[in-house]
C-alpha cells in the first residue's frame, strides 16, 4: 500500500479540502471547509470517490430536508394527497 496522496485545495462537491488531518486504521481523515463556511473533519472514503455519498458538511441535508417538510405542509393545507410510498 502506497503512501497518502496530497488533496489539499481539491473540490469535492461543496467542500474544499484543507489539509490533512490524521489517519486511524489505514484510513486518512481531512479538514475540510464547506461553501456554508462550517469546517469538518471527514474520512477521505466519504467524499472523494465519485461513489462517495457527501458532498457537504450537511447543510445540503439539512436544507432539502426542510424543504421537503414545507412542500408538505403546504401540501396538507391545500389539502391535497400526499403518496406516502
Amino acid at each position: 500500500m502506497g503512501g497518502i496522496i496530497d488533496i489539499t485545495g481539491n473540490r469535492y462537491g461543496k467542500l474544499v479540502v484543507l489539509g490533512l488531518s490524521h489517519t486511524k486504521l489505514k484510513r486518512s481523515y481531512w479538514t475540510c471547509r464547506c461553501d456554508c463556511g462550517t469546517v469538518a473533519v471527514l474520512r477521505k472514503d466519504d467524499f472523494c470517490y465519485p461513489t462517495s455519498h457527501q458532498y457537504s458538511c450537511g447543510c445540503e441535508r439539512r436544507r432539502l430536508s426542510s424543504e421537503r417538510m414545507l412542500e408538505r405542509h403546504r401540501r396538507r393545507r391545500e389539502g391535497d394527497t400526499i403518496c406516502q410510498g
